[in-house]
């Protein structure tokens, strides 16, 4: 139950960023920037990207997020103590 909630926010913040930009190729870059040192940064990616992409394939951003069509992705590792975050960027792959 809880978990859904955490989804349904997810989904919700990227509905309220989300710019109208479609991508049929996309290249997910992700900055992830925990609070403190000793954060295993895999942790916190692996539950942006989940949430994240699928809040992207219900916007219409991306047609789906399988590994039919994202087929590559960086993820970055900062500390920023005062402003933890995850920032996704997304362009076409080859741009």
């Amino acid at each position: 139950m809880i978990l859904n909630k955490v989804k349904h926010h997810y989904h919700q913040l990227i509905k309220d960023q989300y710019d109208g930009s479609q991508f049929t190729n996309p290249f997910v870059h992700y900055k992830i920037y925990a609070k403190r040192k000793g954060t295993d940064g895999g942790n916190i990616r692996s539950i942006i990207e989940k949430f994240a992409l699928d809040g992207l394939v219900e916007v219409g951003a991306i047609p789906d997020d399988t590994i039919d069509f994202i087929s590559m992705d960086k993820a970055e590792y900062f500390y920023d103590k005062d402003n933890p975050r995850a920032e996704i960027y997304l362009t076409e792959e080859g741009l």
